[in-house]
C-alpha cells in the first residue's frame, strides 16, 4: 500500500494558522464574556420573557461558535490532546452542551450547566492560565502538606477530646466535634472569646495547648502550603518565559532561512 504524502508546513503558512488561532481565541474570548453578561441577565427576575428567549436564542448560538472554535484548534493544533487548557476547553464545553436538552433537566441546573461555560474565561488572561496551571502543578505537594496537618489535626482533636471533653463536650465530645473546633481555632474565628477562655476557666494551662496549637497550623502549616503555591507559580513563569526565548531564537533563525533561501537562487544565476 502507497503511503499518503503529508504536506510540509512552510513558515508562511505556519504564519497564517498562528493568526488564525489568534483570532478564533479572541472570537471565543468575546463570547464567553457576553455569555457571562447573558447568564447575570437571565437570574434578574425583572427580566421581560421575550428578552429571556433571544438571550436563551444567543447562547445557544454562543456554544455552536465556541465548537466551532474548538474544532479548528484541534485540526490546525498538532499538540491539542498533549494541553492541558485545550482538553479543559473542550471538557467544559462539552458540558455546557447540555443546556441544548432542556427537556432532561430542570430550569435550575440548565443554569448551573451554563454557569461552567464561564471556566473557560482562565483560558482568556496569560497571568490567569500561567497561576491556573501552577495551582494544578502544585498539588502534589500541597497533598504532601495537607496529609502532615491532617495528623496534627488528629493528633490535636484526640488530646482535645481526652483532656477537656468532660469539660466542655459540646466543643470536644466527639471526635468529630473536636476536628470542627480545631478547624474554627485555626480559622481564628473567635476562639479565645467562644472556645479557650471558657475552658481556661476550669484548666488554667489550657492556653498552652491552644496556642501551640494555632502556632503550628495556622502560621508554619498555612505558610508552608502558600511558600509551595508561590513557588510552583515561579517555576512556572520562568518556564514560560524560557519557551517564549526559544521561540523568538527559532523565529530570528528561520528568518535568516529565508534570507539565505532567496539569496543561493540568485548566485547561482550569477555563476551561469
Amino acid at each position: 500500500m502507497k503511503k499518503k504524502s503529508t504536506k510540509q508546513m512552510t513558515p508562511s503558512k505556519l504564519r497564517k494558522i498562528a493568526k488564525l488561532l489568534y483570532v478564533f481565541d479572541w472570537i471565543a474570548d468575546l463570547v464567553i464574556i457576553s455569555n457571562v453578561v447573558c447568564i447575570v441577565i437571565l437570574l434578574n427576575e425583572d427580566v421581560s420573557p421575550l428578552v429571556a428567549s433571544y438571550i436563551e436564542i444567543y447562547l445557544d448560538i454562543s456554544l455552536v461558535v465556541l465548537f466551532l472554535e474548538l474544532g479548528m484548534r484541534m485540526y490546525y493544533k498538532r499538540h491539542f490532546w498533549r494541553t492541558p487548557g485545550d482538553v479543559f476547553d473542550l471538557v467544559v464545553t462539552t458540558v455546557c452542551a447540555v443546556s441544548f436538552m432542556p427537556s432532561l433537566i430542570s430550569l435550575r441546573a440548565l443554569r448551573l450547566v451554563r454557569l461552567i461555560r464561564m471556566l473557560r474565561i482562565f483560558s482568556i488572561n496569560r497571568h490567569m492560565r500561567l497561576f491556573s496551571e501552577a495551582m494544578i502543578k502544585s498539588l502534589p505537594r500541597v497533598a504532601w502538606s495537607s496529609g502532615f496537618f491532617g495528623m496534627t489535626l488528629l493528633i490535636y482533636a484526640i488530646i482535645g477530646m481526652d483532656s477537656y471533653g468532660a469539660t466542655a463536650p459540646e466543643y470536644f465530645g466527639s471526635l468529630s466535634r473536636s476536628l470542627f473546633t480545631l478547624f474554627q481555632v485555626m480559622s481564628l474565628e473567635a476562639w479565645a472569646s467562644d472556645v479557650a477562655r471558657p475552658i481556661m476557666s476550669v484548666h488554667p494551662l489550657a492556653w498552652l495547648y491552644f496556642v501551640s496549637y494555632i502556632l503550628i497550623a495556622s502560621y508554619i502549616l498555612l505558610s508552608l502550603v502558600a511558600g509551595v503555591i508561590t513557588a510552583t507559580t515561579v517555576e512556572v513563569y520562568e518556564h514560560e518565559e524560557t519557551h517564549r526565548d526559544i521561540l523568538s531564537a527559532v523565529n530570528k533563525l528561520q528568518k535568516q532561512v529565508d534570507e539565505l533561501s532567496k539569496r543561493l537562487p540568485s548566485e547561482s544565476d550569477k555563476k551561469e
